[in-house]
């Protein structure tokens, strides 16, 4: 069995959520938060 960290789509996840975090990262601090409610599915 494959470990996940060398599953091709847990490696195209990643690098997503990394692009994310570098995009995210000067954001005011509101945005972030109803940005993660949003990711989360919370409203």
């Amino acid at each position: 069995m494959a470990l996940y960290d060398t599953l091709p789509v847990y490696n195209e996840v990643y690098s997503l959520v990394l692009l994310l975090f570098e995009y995210t990262k000067e954001y005011p601090r509101e945005y972030k938060y109803t940005l993660g409610q949003d990711i989360n599915g919370c409203h």
